[in-house]
């Protein structure tokens, strides 16, 4: 009989195997990167607040390409700008 925790074993060790045949095969990552900005007609505040302080706090953010170990020669970055 197989303990709950050799299954978890077993599972844990075949998702690294399936990874790292997906990494061999040549898979590409595929990450979404979305940019908010102001429109040109908003008010002055409304400009500072979007363009400088969310562009700030994204950039002081880490990259999800970096928190998920991902390598740079396999990622496919697309995005989007929103303007509100």
């Amino acid at each position: 009989m197989i303990s709950a925790h050799q299954t978890t074993s077993r599972e844990e060790i075949d998702d690294i195997e399936f990874l790292n045949n997906c990494k061999d095969a040549g898979v590409v990552h595929i990450m979404g990167n979305t940019v908010v900005r102001a429109r040109r007609n908003s008010k002055f505040w409304k400009k500072l607040a979007i363009d400088y302080l969310y562009a700030f706090l994204r950039k002081i953010c880490r990259e999800n390409s970096v928190m998920f170990n991902v390598p740079h020669e396999s990622l496919l970055n697309v995005g989007q700008i929103f303007y509100v």
